[in-house]
């Protein structure tokens, strides 16, 4: 997979048979990056809004396995990106430096996996601060 380290919507390949419909990711196919850590959230109420952060050094994939999720996302330019995650085949790709928030449906699971462990990151949740790493 060529390294594009931009905010991006990945459809996954559906394998269908008949006992179900199998997507999968997979390092070097694509995800750009080794998974250190995987995640989910749910049990969340309707129109909750999660993130408002950004992590300054992993990669994250974000999987909506059911219901749907309102994904923006913001890089240190100020460019806005924003997708809706309605399909178990289709991941957000969310790169380190980039400003990230999420509104869930009621009784969504969202599946996410990382590049780093949690002790490993820095999690930013100033935006002012967030904004100061341009200038890096």
């Amino acid at each position: 997979m060529e390294e594009d380290f931009s905010p991006k919507l990945i459809e996954l390949k559906k394998l269908k048979s008949k006992g179900g419909v199998l997507s999968y990711i997979e390092e070097g196919n694509n995800l750009p990056f080794k998974v250190k850590r995987i995640y989910w959230v749910y049990d969340v109420n309707d129109d909750v809004k999660r993130g408002n952060h950004c992590h300054e050094f992993s990669h994250r994939v974000l999987i909506c396995l059911t219901g749907e999720i309102k994904v923006e996302i913001v890089d240190l330019q100020g460019v806005k990106y924003t997708f809706e995650l309605n399909s178990s085949n289709q991941m957000v790709y969310v790169p380190p430096k980039h400003w990230l928030n999420t509104t869930f449906s009621s009784k969504t699971i969202l599946l996410a996996a990382t590049s780093h462990l949690f002790e490993e990151d820095r999690s930013i949740t100033d935006y002012d601060e967030f904004l100061s790493l341009a200038q890096m």
